[in-house]
């Protein structure tokens, strides 16, 4: 079937619902300086944020003393990343390698890809036979060495696979996951590890965190334990601590040094425990040869306090019921210790009453009281009778009993998720009392819980912190080694679900501030929180992305399968994807992993809908799809060809399939005059050709892609600029270049126009890319290495352009000749805030020539320019040649005070010469209206109202043909009764298309 063009449907009816929010293909090509410790200074660095890692409630200083900081952090005060953000495509360094795998593994494959290392953190997809891999540990080894040092420049770059040392080969939850932990020259590389999932006898899952071209050296005579000793206690007692004590110093390793946009190096270091006050535990790295501090990290995991829930026992102020002391050591009558059963029941020999000697402890508890003697209670007990031990007006002895009885059915839930890890059944150390308020962590052995305050409530009462601060404790212990991590983030938002999944009531820590108020809430009414508009420093409200996409499962799943079968099917998946989540990005593919049952993610999982709705919800979905762009084309009189390629979608999903792909086109001269062509293929590839142009023309057009589910998909994905363009005809080179070379010895410069000249105001920088999803810069050049533009984010720099600040750029003065029509074309990757606010321009000898898209007041100023792909631009600055037959570009970029992006990315600059070409002679019958035609109905028949010199044709009256048929076969054909190509008719459709935009601007906002 040929290509069909819908010319006169006259509307493209816009589906119903809320437009989706489209997450753009971005990647990081942020290699190229690994290995080289980057010093120095310049302008608007980010600081590294404040992170507790615990629950420190909001308004309140978080728990630390003086300079102390949380989190990783770098003592030459560079920042640490505190996130990782992933991209569906490579950078420019890992592009050869990402088609190499693609070349040698068939079906298809979708990957997440780390933004500063470029190594791909998930691949997943259809899968490869791995025969014997599911019962086999050794045929699934053997295999995953074959593939790790197969595809090692993909998986870890610079790397030796012989340095990669076997360190988990088992089955859980249906899947053999087979880990490695990445060392070099003998020395374990900190965070470094690549993992591989196997079912059904498939590989279908590479997991890789492997850090690339690592390049430290062993030290042949690391400093002496107790001189690392001293100097880890003297940084930390230097910054704040009023006492600190090293506890332990391990073996030499090498520390990566990863930055919020780049790594800075890499450094051998000494690991030093020290434990300080306020209370404390830092893992602190000193360099192995002089001991100078490089790096620490505060390794308690804190938390802020929880509170109520309409449920029993959740907080003081709720319903209290007796509950069993389960497994509790008592004493009877002042002698034997004798342990309850899971029932509380408590065996005795005699039948007369005895005295219990009770304490809230037992086989699974060791209680600890901080601010004095664990509670002891003795009551008399008679035979087939019972006593009850209620400490309500004592908040001290109250929190003991709470933690206690709530910590055995924390542990019970972790058993009914699949766990079976030995933690669960092992005593577990709970210290209630804490001398602090507001607070509560877990330390990578105990849970911990503080007193209560006029603000907030004891901590150890509130059993919705006990949840959470055991769900980090089950997150650790869950992780397999070598193929998950224990991510801060991560791991606050899936211990809020920890809870919320015990209570079924998503508002988590209830009576925190004496109150019915939830502290947190992963189901709320007014906005999820998305990845990655909503990351914060602090983990716990990034977390909530990851708690919202899990308790968004569990409600589709529960819907699905009914209340009982669909939590713990949530449960059980959200379990089996903790042990190999490595960060909240990876938790997709894993859940995604966890739930298939043949080794192919291709087809989708038993659940694929509900998972990708829920994800899909917060961010987190990968989906990966390219609009084949066009930019200088020559004339051809089989018109221009634009192909969509879309991955990452399920049909078997109702809301998920493809229903239309259409591509609307119009010459950039007449912007009113708009053709639409329905794009042929499917499910994933379509084609569309736009039809022949005469030379001079510059052609725009656009992709949008409607689902099964009323949501729409934009190519470009730029509410600024939602058109890509292309010139036709051939063009006479004057200046190029494509910035592989430093565009300053070339004549460009630049400057600050206004605005207070602080350092790095002026942020023109030539270098290798290093765009973030905050930035939103580009990942890699559009050819080559390099690009040309504001703030590359490269030592100091954060990526953004400063506020209140105008400066420029300036090309070459370039001589035209006696060229009349002159053009700049050129690739472009702009991110800047609306018009209304802050101004991108490009200028031709001063005149303005073009800039971003203004609002036309503050009250809906929310158009922002936000380039998600290099856009080709083309730029007629023919009226702007100076006397002396020369031109001068200059880009330009005016900042408010508010919010600022990434600013300018060049690449590929050209000024170039047209000379009019020859026009291309129309052909009749082809469907396309060109100069010299009055219609084209797609054929050469005679009698329809367009002749076979596509001339129209008057209908006579007695004419039974259906008016209707004809304007549907041909657009610039027409009836007496029906004109299209000019008056009422071409109004109705323009009005029509004037709608559906209107309605589409409205749905996106």
């Amino acid at each position: 079937m040929g290509k069909q063009v819908n010319k006169c449907s006259g509307q493209w009816q816009s589906p119903g619902g809320a437009a989706p929010r489209f997450v753009s293909a971005l990647t990081l090509s942020a290699l190229a300086l690994w290995g080289t410790l980057i010093s120095g200074a310049a302008q608007g660095a980010q600081q590294p944020a404040y992170l507790t890692g615990g629950h420190a409630a909001r308004g309140r200083p978080p728990h630390g003393a003086g300079g102390l900081r949380d989190g990783i952090t770098f003592f030459d005060g560079r920042p640490a990343r505190q996130w990782r953000l992933t991209s569906s495509r490579p950078g420019a360094r890992g592009r050869a390698a990402w088609r190499a795998f693609q070349r040698h593994m068939p079906g298809q494959w979708l990957a997440q890809f780390d933004e500063v290392t470029g190594v791909p953190t998930r691949i997943f997809g259809s899968g490869v036979p791995a025969p014997n891999s599911q019962h086999s540990g050794q045929a699934a080894a053997r295999f995953a060495r074959v593939m790790l040092k197969k595809h090692l420049s993909l998986l870890a770059p610079g790397g030796d696979p012989q340095q990669f040392q076997l360190v988990s080969n088992l089955v859980s939850g249906g899947q053999r996951v087979v880990a490695f932990r990445q060392h070099h020259r003998g020395m374990r590389v900190l965070g470094g590890q690549v993992s591989f999932r196997f079912r059904n006898d498939r590989l279908y899952v590479l997991a890789s965190d492997a850090k690339p071209f690592v390049s430290a050296s062993p030290v042949n005579h690391p400093i002496h334990n107790d001189v690392a000793k001293t100097k880890a206690q003297a940084w930390l007692l230097n910054d704040g601590a009023s006492a600190a004590h090293a506890t332990a110093v391990g073996a030499p390793l090498v520390l990566p040094l990863i930055g919020p946009n780049q790594a800075y190096g890499y450094r051998t270091v000494v690991p030093v425990t020290v434990e300080t006050k306020p209370l404390a535990r830092y893992q602190v790295y000193l360099d192995a040869a002089n001991g100078q501090p490089v790096a620490r990290e505060q390794t308690l995991r804190f938390a802020e306090g929880t509170v109520l829930f309409n449920a029993p026992v959740r907080y003081p102020g709720d319903v209290r019921i007796n509950y069993p002391a389960r497994f509790a050591t008592v004493t009877i009558n002042g002698g034997a210790t004798v342990t309850t059963t899971e029932a509380g029941v408590l065996s005795f020999a005699g039948s007369s009453a005895i005295t219990a000697g009770l304490t809230p402890a037992g086989s699974l508890v060791t209680m600890t009281n901080e601010a004095g003697a664990v509670a002891t209670q003795s009551l008399p007990l008679a035979p087939g009778d019972s006593v009850i031990w209620n400490e309500q007006a004592d908040p001290a002895k109250d929190a003991q009993l709470t933690a206690f009885v709530h910590t055995y059915f924390a542990k019970q839930h972790g058993k009914s998720m699949g766990a079976t890890f030995s933690w669960l059944d092992a005593n577990l150390p709970v210290r209630v009392n804490h001398n602090d308020v507001c607070n509560a962590f877990y330390d990578g052995e105990a849970i911990n819980f503080f007193r209560q305050d006029s603000s907030c409530e004891n901590t150890g009462r509130l059993a919705d912190v006990v949840y959470h601060e055991f769900g980090h404790g089950f997150h650790h212990h869950s992780v397999i080694e070598g193929s998950g991590d224990f991510e801060p983030a991560l791991s606050e938002g899936v211990s809020d679900y920890y809870a919320a999944s015990l209570t079924g009531d998503p508002a988590m820590g209830r009576g925190f501030f004496y109150s019915a108020a939830p502290l947190r809430h992963i189901d709320p009414s007014d906005g999820e929180a998305i990845w990655p508009q909503d990351i914060s420093p602090d983990p716990h409200e990034t977390g909530l992305i990851i708690g919202g996409a899990l308790w968004d499962l569990r409600k589709l799943l529960v819907a699905k399968h009914g209340e009982v079968e669909g939590a713990a099917l949530t449960n059980a998946l959200f379990f089996q994807a903790l042990r190999n989540a490595s960060d909240i990005p990876s938790m997709y593919p894993e859940v995604l992993a966890a739930d298939d049952d043949d080794g192919n993610l291709e087809n989708g999982t038993p659940n694929v809908c509900e998972i990708i709705a829920a994800f899909g919800a917060h961010g987190l979905r990968s989906i990966d799809a390219t609009a084949g762009a066009l930019s200088i084309e020559p004339p051809d009189n089989s018109g221009y060809d634009v192909a969509l390629q879309v991955k990452g979608l399920f049909a078997q999903c109702a809301g998920d399939g493809v229903s239309d792909v259409r591509l609307s086109w119009r010459l950039r001269r007449l912007p009113n005059h708009i053709e639409q062509l329905v794009m042929a293929g499917g499910p994933s590839d379509y084609l569309a050709t736009i039809p022949k142009q005469q030379p001079g023309e510059v052609v725009q057009y656009d992709v949008r892609v409607s689902l099964n589910d009323g949501s729409l998909l934009s190519f470009p994905d730029n509410l600024a600029d939602p058109r890509y363009e292309f010139f036709v005809g051939k063009v006479i080179p004057l200046y190029c270049t494509d910035f592989e070379s430093d565009p300053t010895v070339d004549g460009w410069t630049h400057g600050l126009l206004s605005g207070s000249p602080d350092e790095g105001a002026d942020d023109w920088q030539w270098d290798v890319p290093l765009g973030t999803a905050t930035n939103g810069d580009p990942p890699a050049a559009f050819s080559g290495m390099f690009v040309y533009g504001n703030d590359l984010g490269h030592d100091n720099f954060n990526g953004l352009y400063q506020p209140d600040k105008t400066n420029y750029s300036d090309s070459p003065i370039v001589d035209v000749g006696d060229y009349t029509n002159v053009r700049v074309q050129y690739r472009r990757w702009l991110n800047v805030e609306d018009g209304f606010f802050d101004q991108a321009r490009i200028l031709a000898n001063g005149a303005e020539v073009w800039s971003n898209y203004a609002s036309l007041s503050d009250s809906n100023a929310q158009t922002h320019h936000r380039d998600s792909e290099w856009r080709f631009q083309d730029v007629d600055v023919s009226q702007h040649i100076g006397a002396d037959k020369t031109v001068q570009i200059r880009f330009e970029l005016a900042s408010d005070q508010g919010l600022q992006f990434g600013g300018w990315s060049l690449d590929d600059f050209c000024i170039v010469a047209y000379e009019d070409e020859s026009p291309i002679e129309p052909e009749c019958g082809n469907g396309a209206v060109e100069p010299g035609e009055q219609c084209d109905d797609g054929n050469l028949e005679n009698g329809d109202g367009c002749d076979n010199s596509c001339a129209n044709e008057e209908i006579s009256p007695g004419d039974n043909t259906d008016p209707a048929l004809l304007i549907e076969q041909g657009c610039g054909c027409r009836s007496a009764a029906t004109p299209l190509r000019s008056g009422g008719g071409w109004l109705l459709l323009g009005l029509a298309l004037g709608l559906f935009r209107r309605r589409q601007r409205r749905r996106r906002k």
